[in-house]
């Protein structure tokens, strides 16, 4: 019994060892990026233009690897449904709570839905846990995403700005780069085209520079991230509200889809459970401060840039602790 006991104990101490280890490089990009900041080696519109490099190339190569390489079951079709109900969920919820007068604000109809799945989550998961493992957290990525472009942005659109969603709106959907990037991934898993492109050596290039790309993503994004932290004390109140607010909604309505209905369809393991905490854990996508400028008032939008920088904080260092002490 104590032979086992210390078996036991050992290969925790290793696994915790490991973790922190990978954690190591994370915490060094942040703090790289506050350096960048605060000794303005980049400028505020170069970080601009690094982060739409990051949208636009290095993040869809890796959420295209996760797909590609992913072993895809006839349950994940249903799952990405399921995803958007959730979604969809969170955000009828949080329009019913801004009913109630001490939650009533114009960012709680909003706050309880959406997530950075991509620009946050995929990073620090896939540093973790291995691009190996990456599938299992992005396969809940193509319900969000859809419920980002299909209703999430239009809605704000309306509910702040007052204007009426068009059908470019749906279009824009289909030009994003992460959902393209997606839907090719998984064309190629399914097709098989995958064996064609390693048995032609320049598709084999061509596969090795997008794997190349994908290996940039992580530092570069934890970098930004660093760069990013600064905030305001002024809405720190407010802020800390919503953010009881959303985590409420989200973790308590979000298990119990994974408990009744997720776990139906995908069967329950550990990595997956991580990656379903890693995805509700998530900070609001970076689309929501910028539409919340756009079409609120200035303290509107300063208020949701305020808030997603601190829930991004929180949800790195949360992240860190599970990563640590239950893996």
């Amino acid at each position: 019994m104590y032979y086992l006991v210390a078996v036991i104990g050992e290969r925790a101490a290793e696994t915790m060892a490991q973790v922190m280890t990978r954690m190591i490089p994370m915490v060094i990009f942040l703090a790289m990026g506050w350096l960048f900041r605060r000794y303005r080696v980049f400028t505020e519109e170069g970080m601009n233009e690094l982060k739409q490099f990051m949208m636009t190339y290095a993040l869809p190569a890796m959420i295209f690897m996760s797909f590609v390489n992913m072993e895809m079951q006839p349950g994940y079709f249903m799952l990405f449904g399921t995803v958007f109900v959730m979604s969809t969920t969170f955000l009828l919820i949080g329009r019913w709570l801004n009913r109630i007068p001490m939650l009533r604000h114009p960012l709680t109809p909003y706050v309880t839905s959406g997530n950075s799945y991509a620009f946050i989550g995929i990073p620090i998961f896939n540093a973790v846990y291995g691009i190996e493992n990456l599938g299992r957290y992005t396969m809940l990525g193509v319900g969000q995403e859809l419920f980002l472009w299909m209703v999430l942005f239009a809605q704000m659109k309306i509910g702040l700005g007052g204007e009426a969603s068009d059908r470019r709106q749906l279009l824009n959907l289909f030009k994003t780069p992460t959902i393209i990037s997606m839907f090719l991934g998984i064309l190629f898993n399914q097709t098989g085209f995958l064996e064609t492109i390693h048995r032609h050596a320049v598709l084999e290039g061509l596969y090795l520079a997008i794997e190349y790309m994908a290996g940039i993503t992580t530092p570069l994004i934890m970098m930004m991230i660093g760069y990013s932290i600064t905030f305001s004390a002024t809405y720190m109140k407010g802020n800390m509200k919503l953010l009881m607010l959303r985590i409420s909604v989200v973790f308590g309505v979000g298990y119990l889809f994974k408990i009744f209905l997720i776990n139906r369809i995908i069967a329950p393991d550990p990595i997956f459970n991580y990656a379903f905490f890693t995805f509700l854990l998530m900070p609001p996508s970076m689309m929501f401060p910028i539409l919340a400028s756009a079409y609120g008032s200035r303290e509107v939008g300063e208020q949701a840039s305020d808030f997603t920088v601190i829930h991004t904080m929180i949800s790195i260092v949360v992240f860190m602790i599970i990563s640590i002490f239950l893996l």
